[in-house]
């Protein structure tokens, strides 16, 4: 069995309103939807009051509504607008709702702004319900608008998520393609975490081919570049590919060595959280 990529879409930060004015910031938007809630203007999940901390679910259903309904009855330029469908699509995203998330940020796409966060995490939804495609567009789209408002950042992350959509359909020269250019664009932007992925990812390519030399090469350049110890979870997954390594090697002693470093390395964590 080849191991699988590891999809890690970076995608999801969640912008509370971009460049919003004071009339429709994120705070006046919350008070509003307190007022409503708190002076039953508004539905209320099962009598549940505003921001009850174990019904955090319920909370953002409310407050989603509220969102809609404040942009429903309002006369607001399309940027407030914007503003409003991109925090509720990212609502959506957050409960795991990929469906509404899309429909949200389809309607906010339709205003005709483009932005860089929106087109990542239109493609991220549409990864998720297997519209590849669709999302092969958005990314390869929000790259173009990356290069020209110059987001380096946000131009790399969508070449790691192009490599995992392309890895996903099986089309593996274009997946390696992709990677290698978002751990260029990461080595450079020195994001540790989405390098260390790219490297990972590209190892995986070569251990799926049988290309053992090229993939312990990556897998172990990941491994040294995870020094600091909050990359620890992801030292540990370059180990754990490069055991994957040895044991179709037949060196099944080093192989149980690395499995076992990775293995007292989840149990110190465990410990340490408990």
């Amino acid at each position: 069995m080849h191991p699988k990529y590891l999809i890690v879409l970076i995608l999801l930060q969640i912008t509370y309103f971009l460049s919003a004015q004071s009339d429709i910031t994120y705070d006046s938007l919350a008070h509003l939807a307190k007022t409503q809630i708190a002076n039953n203007t508004f539905e209320i999940s099962e009598n549940k009051p505003w921001l009850i901390k174990n019904d955090r679910l319920s909370d953002n259903h409310n407050y989603i509504k509220t969102l809609m309904h404040y942009k429903e009855t309002t006369e607001l330029c399309k940027e407030h607008q914007f503003n409003i469908l991109f925090y509720v699509g990212n609502l959506h995203f957050t409960n795991n709702e990929y469906s509404e998330a899309e429909i949200i940020y389809k309607q906010a796409y339709e205003l005709g702004i483009k932005k860089a966060d929106l087109l990542t995490n239109l493609g991220a939804v549409q990864n998720y319900l297997g519209k590849n495609q669709e999302a092969i567009k958005h990314y390869l789209e929000c790259i173009d608008v990356a290069k020209k408002e110059k987001d380096t950042k946000s131009e790399s992350q969508c070449y790691y998520n192009l490599g995992n959509v392309y890895a996903d359909l099986g089309i593996e020269e274009k997946s390696l393609s992709y990677f290698r250019i978002s751990a260029e664009n990461a080595k450079s932007l020195r994001d540790t975490v989405q390098y260390v992925n790219s490297l990972k990812n590209i190892g995986i390519h070569y251990l799926n081919i049988t290309d053992l030399d090229s993939a312990m090469y990556y897998f172990t350049l990941g491994k040294d570049i995870s020094t600091n110890s909050k990359y620890e979870a992801l030292k540990m997954q370059c180990i754990q590919h490069i055991g994957i390594c040895y044991t179709q090697l037949g060196d099944q002693q080093k192989a149980l060595t690395l499995y076992k470093i990775v293995e007292n390395s989840i149990k110190i964590t465990i410990w340490n959280v408990d």
